[in-house]
């Protein structure tokens, strides 16, 4: 009897543990069978290979079919009870191919419609990507998209680090698909700024330091561009060191503007260059030159006509220097600057009198 009594035992113990192998270890395959869409959540996130991953790198994840299977499956079946995150995830599938998943963006635009008119953020966000650029089967419609956008940044302005927002100030900024106005660029530039977005920080600093649909505000301007530049936006890096070279915002700090653009240069930004060219310019003319030259040669109008004048300044002005000022002025004034076309025009006046002036001597001293 007793021994009985051990094998029924042993017997119900292995049963559980078949069961809990089935069903998972945790119940959730079960509880999602039965329409608990977090436990389908988890399942999906488990096949996926990551506790949580982000909405958008879902299409980068690379399973076995088995895996992208049961993945869909799951997100399909959250999605049905009302797991809008899940929802997103699935239309992200759809839109990219990925996961093993048949490429649909008619499919997609609809999931993130249906997502977006519950407010989800994100999927308004998404669609409004999509249909800024179109598909197959998705026509490119940018009334929509911009609607959307601003739909997004009013649900939710931590959605995708706030550039919903950001896309809604830009298009009130340039008068792309909605009214040009400043007043309400900034507001929007303001919400996602107080997100902390770097670069609606930085659009806001142009606008407070230029007093453009916003009192004029310099310290506030320093202020931003601070902030930009410490998340490393490197046009703000450029303004914060120019607010601090003329002292506009701020008392004038000759160093703080010299090691911000040298920062700045280092890591590619031309006008950096120039402008930290400008201030050795005096110190070291050698490496002023060079900065130049580099600055120049990524299209810095201000470079070229700058590198121009030190070749033209040269004493004696020797035809190598001088041709290399008139190539410099030229870049510029093709660039479209109208000080590099004076410069050029100047010089090569300049260089064509200094030519016919020995030969006029020449013809005086003959008669």
């Amino acid at each position: 009897m007793k021994k009985s009594l051990i094998w029924i035992i042993l017997i119900i113990v292995v049963l559980m543990l078949l069961l809990m192998a089935i069903f998972d270890s945790s119940g959730k395959k079960l509880s999602c069978a039965f329409g608990n869409g977090e436990s389908c959540l988890s399942l999906a996130e488990k096949y996926l290979g990551e506790a949580a991953i982000p909405a958008q790198n879902l299409q980068n994840q690379t399973q076995s079919p088995e895996a992208n299977e049961n993945l869909l499956k799951n997100l399909e079946e959250s999605c049905k009870n009302g797991v809008l995150d899940d929802c997103n995830q699935m239309a992200i599938l759809y839109q990219y191919g990925q996961n093993g998943v048949a490429q649909d963006a008619k499919k997609a635009a609809e999931i993130y419609q249906t997502n977006c008119d519950k407010d989800s953020a994100i999927s308004c966000f998404n669609l409004a990507n999509l249909l800024r650029v179109g598909a197959e089967n998705v026509a490119q419609d940018l009334n929509a998209s911009a609607k959307l956008y601003e739909k997004a940044c009013n649900i939710d302005l931590n959605i995708t680090n706030n550039f919903a927002c950001v896309e809604v100030g830009l298009m009130h900024e340039t008068g792309e698909l909605l009214e040009q106005n400043y007043e309400k660029a900034v507001k929007f530039y303001e919400k996602s700024c107080n997100a902390d977005n770097a670069l609606a920080c930085a659009k806001l600093g142009v606008y407070n330091q230029e007093g453009v649909g916003i009192a004029q505000n310099e310290a506030k301007a320093v202020e931003l561009y601070t902030k930009a530049c410490s998340a490393n936006v490197l046009d703000a890096c450029n303004r914060l060191g120019m607010m601090y070279q003329n002292g506009r915002g701020t008392e004038q700090n000759i160093f703080a503007a010299f090691d911000i653009f040298q920062n700045n240069c280092a890591k590619g930004f031309a006008m950096s260059c120039n402008n930290l060219a400008f201030l050795m310019q005096n110190a070291s003319g050698p490496l002023a030159i060079q900065l130049y030259a580099n600055s120049c040669n990524a299209n810095v109008t201000f470079g070229c006509n700058n590198f121009g004048i030190m070749m033209q300044n040269t004493n004696p002005l020797t035809e190598e220097n001088a041709n290399l000022a008139l190539t410099a002025y030229k870049k510029s004034c093709d660039l479209g600057d109208k000080t590099g076309c004076e410069l050029h025009t100047n010089l090569q006046n300049a260089l064509n009198q200094a030519t016919t002036a020995p030969k006029e001597e020449e013809k005086k001293s003959k008669k």
